[in-house]
Parts: C-alpha cells; structure tokens; sequence
C-alpha cells in the first residue's frame, strides 16, 4: 500500500511539473513578439490587424532563417532573460531589431498619438525602397 501511495504522490508531483513547465516549453516566437510590442506600444497597437501582420511576416522571417533547435529553445530561454545574463543581451538586442522594425514598417507612433488606425506597409528593403520608411512619412 505504501509503494502505491508513494507512486501516486510521484505522479501527481511530475503532472503538477509538467502544467507548470508547459507554458515555458510551448512558447513560440510570435508571442515574444506580440509581449514586445504590448510592453513598447500599448495593447491597442500590439493587438491591431495590422501588428498581426507585421508579427505574421517576422515569424515567417524567424522561421525561415532559424535552425529547428532555435525555434524551440530560443523562445524559451528569452523567458529566463532577467536570470541568466547572456540571455538578457540577446533579448536586448532582439527586442531593439523588433521595435525599430515595426516603427520602419508601421505608422506606430502617429496612431499612439492620434488613436488613429495602425498601417502595416510590411517589411521594406532600405535598399530597394529607400524612401518606404513609414516612421518618417506625413501622408500615414
């Protein structure tokens, strides 16, 4: 009886681990993204039509670009950022890549200001547009 008991207790123990690790293993980029942009921007633009769009095209980027060990780990190890300190560097440096990225690509700043519509114009190339910056355009 007391093998059983303590089987129980064991599975009980491992189910409660497993529920409070699922939300760390599950992570995917794209809700990186969409934290980075509530923290900086507010819900409203974070949450908007066209955040999902700009958040759908860099996850296409992320997934693309990224080995597969990458997409799985690297999302989660962002969550430990405030603990181990190489993280937090390549946190810093993520979340600078994405908040210059949707100010380039959006009209995120005039609709904070105005409470106007966010335009997403998608991910431009300085190279091939040089002029598309939407941070910089008066007619968004």
């Amino acid at each position: 009886m007391a093998a059983s008991r303590r089987t129980i207790l064991l599975g009980a123990l491992a189910g409660t681990a497993a529920l409070a690790a699922a939300p760390f293993l599950t992570r995917r980029v794209e809700h990186e993204l969409r934290h980075i942009l509530r923290v900086n921007f507010g819900r409203r633009i974070a949450d908007a039509p066209a955040a999902d769009d700009f958040i759908e095209e860099v996850a296409a980027i992320w997934n693309g670009v990224s080995s597969q060990r990458d997409r799985i780990v690297k999302p989660t190890l962002w969550m430990l950022s405030p603990v181990l300190e190489d993280q937090r560097d390549e946190r810093a440096a993520l979340e600078e890549t994405i908040i210059l990225g949707f100010l380039q690509s959006t009209n995120a700043v005039r609709a904070y200001e105005t409470g106007g519509e966010l335009v997403y114009l998608g991910i431009g190339d300085r190279y091939d547009q040089p002029c598309g910056n939407a941070f910089s355009a008066d007619w968004l």
